[in-house]
């Protein structure tokens, strides 16, 4: 049931391709590795290295995580570009040089055909507020991916804000945050 529940939430979010042929690979061992992972994923001081334990950790099963773990968002190269757009925002606001290096949320280039004449840009660098592409490396997207539920948690419930009105702040945070990094527009560099 652990398997055919990940497939199906990996085909709600249009990912399923090598994501799902690796959950039907390991179907015997799904409960094990979704707890082991989700044990990691909820260290309260998480590290690279212990992190590189995770059986399998990509954009798309951040989905499969966010709906087993509370506050843990859906970590995408969309969501990634508008942490890094509103961290640039507040950079500029607040006469910063460059980016904080915890706050360097890095960002995910769009599935795209490369001769599009209008192509998505998912970059939220601008001049010396760099933000790093997203890693292959589960390891390291993993990381980031708890950075930005912490932050996102944390800046949710410290100030009042109109996301606190929703059933699920977290979810509706996220949801802005998948439209505003859809496409950042010509305002980054690539």
């Amino acid at each position: 049931r652990a398997s055919a529940a990940s497939i199906r939430i990996l085909e709600w979010g249009g990912v399923s391709g090598n994501n799902a042929k690796w959950v039907r690979t390991h179907e015997s061992e799904m409960v094990k590795f979704l707890k082991d992972d989700s044990y990691l994923l909820t260290d309260p001081a998480p590290s690279v290295q212990n992190l590189k334990a995770l059986h399998r950790f990509n954009a798309g099963f951040t989905k499969i995580y966010s709906l087993l773990l509370d506050d843990f968002i859906i970590y995408d190269g969309r969501v990634g570009a508008a942490l890094g757009a509103l961290v640039c925002q507040w950079c500029l606001s607040a006469n910063r040089r460059e980016t904080p290096k915890l706050l360097g949320f890095p960002w995910g280039a769009p599935k795209q055909d490369a001769a599009m004449e209008n192509p998505k840009n998912r970059n939220p660098s601008i001049g010396t507020f760099r933000f790093p592409a997203l890693a292959q490396q589960k390891n390291r997207h993993a990381l980031w991916a708890i950075r930005a539920s912490w932050f996102l948690r944390e800046t949710l419930f410290e100030h009042s804000n109109r996301f606190m009105e929703c059933i699920d702040p977290l979810r509706a945070i996220e949801a802005a945050l998948f439209m505003i990094g859809y496409d950042l527009g010509r305002t980054g560099e690539s």
